[in-house]
């Protein structure tokens, strides 16, 4: 399933991604992919927020992975500076579970890809504007906004 949603402000996409996260149940991965720019943190600040967090959302490229918790935790992971090696894919596959989301930004740097996740693709049309658009395999479908 694929949907797509236009936002016109920063709010409107943290609006949308607050929505996404009330759906959350754990235990789902997800893809952000876009521009260095496009707005995939942003998109984060939104979950954690949906999901409760009070935590400080920042972009993982110099840590790897942060870890915001709220009403599931969110595992939020940047492969910008890394390709993939075993203990990369060891370390991420130890992450998923019904307690967690996993939000994965440069995961297309990873060599071996996880089955079945939610791909969200952020598409930077001007300062404010993007296209964002939610690739469901069947198994998220709930997720549909």
């Amino acid at each position: 399933m694929i949907v797509k949603v236009k936002t016109n402000s920063v709010e409107e996409t943290q609006k949308l991604a607050q929505k996404l996260a009330q759906k959350l149940n754990g235990g789902e991965v997800i893809e952000l992919i876009g521009d260095v720019g496009a707005g995939k943190t942003t998109f984060v600040v939104g979950l954690a927020e949906g999901l409760e967090s009070r935590d400080h959302v920042s972009s993982p490229t110099f840590t790897i992975c942060n870890v915001y918790k709220g009403r599931l935790t969110i595992q939020h992971c940047d492969f910008y500076r890394l390709h993939d090696d075993k203990l990369i894919q060891k370390e991420l596959e130890d992450l998923i579970d019904d307690k967690s989301v996993v939000v994965l930004e440069w995961s297309e740097n990873l060599d071996r890809k996880i089955d079945e996740t939610v791909k969200i693709y952020i598409d930077h049309k001007s300062e404010e504007k993007r296209l964002i658009t939610l690739e469901l395999p069947r198994k998220y479908e709930y997720l549909a906004l």
